[in-house]
């Protein structure tokens, strides 16, 4: 019998079920899952995720005027609130993923390029080609 408790203790159970350790598995508070997770706790204000200062005022807790001073924001304790944040949460996440699959493709196509650059007789264009691919947009 495994018995994982919290999000690493359950995935080290899993694994080591998963490897014919134990006849049974147990996870207890085991984390949701990084999507999961960050569907929960990403900020629906960001209007653009090229520029996240730009947020809907409406959904923004941290601005005064709609989160309110002090105490919890206004922008979650409302039903409208509520509504506005999953759908948002989903489409900005599905946005940052995009760009997050569009840097590792540019990355890996400037790999690539590097691979076919002859680096002793194009140092300077095989240096380009190599930090292009060894630091991809964060």
């Amino acid at each position: 019998m495994l018995l994982g408790n919290s999000g690493g203790g359950s995935l080290m159970a899993l694994a080591q079920k998963e490897r014919a350790c134990g006849d049974a598995w147990i996870g207890i508070a085991a984390h949701p899952g990084e999507g999961v997770f960050m569907l929960q706790v990403i900020d629906p204000s960001v209007a653009d995720e090229g520029d996240p200062s730009a947020a809907v005022r409406e959904l923004d807790m941290y601005d005064r005027r709609t989160a309110g001073d002090p105490g919890p924001s206004r922008v979650t304790t409302t039903a409208r609130g509520w509504r506005a944040i999953a759908p948002r949460s989903a489409s900005a996440s599905a946005r940052i993923d995009a760009i997050a699959r569009n840097a590792l493709d540019g990355a890996e196509r400037a790999r690539r390029r590097a691979h076919d650059v002859d680096r002793a007789a194009a140092p300077g264009e095989w240096r380009y080609w190599r930090a292009r691919a060894s630091t991809p947009r964060c």
